[in-house]
């Protein structure tokens, strides 16, 4: 019987989409082994190169590029790799190029207690919210 990330659904049992975190802060990339059920060194970003958000997929998902949809979640403190966190889509990224690449759904987490799910971020000259309606410029 297939336990633990590997037989975590799509949603959860209130309908949110659920994000596996993988990496952020670091140039370690990593990608979860079903097989062993351990996260493996999938391979090193090139030097002065980090993931700047929480990066992870979303269980029980196949992308274009044969694993699970990648998801850049937006959160103001970083998760460790191996937290399912709750999140609202708030879009989606194009690949690069080339048929064999995935873009990432963009998400915001959700509260678990409230079901609330929002994000108010500064970047740069504009203000971003996001929410479970979707991102919004000011």
């Amino acid at each position: 019987m297939t336990e633990g990330i590997a037989a975590l659904p799509t949603f959860d049992a209130d309908g949110r989409l659920l994000a596996v975190i993988e990496a952020r802060g670091s140039a370690n990339k990593l990608k979860y082994d079903p097989g062993s059920g351990v996260f493996l060194l999938h391979k090193v970003l090139p030097p002065s190169s980090v993931f700047p958000f929480d990066f992870g997929f979303v269980p029980a998902t196949l992308g274009a590029d044969g694993d699970p949809l990648d998801v850049l979640m937006l959160m103001d403190e970083p998760a460790v790799p191996g937290v399912v966190v709750p999140v609202a889509s708030s879009g989606s990224s194009r690949p690069r190029s080339g048929p064999r690449r995935a873009g990432a759904v963009r998400a915001a987490p959700c509260a678990t207690s409230a079901g609330a799910c929002s994000l108010r971020a500064r970047h740069s000259s504009c203000s971003i919210t996001l929410d479970s309606t979707g991102a919004t410029r000011r």
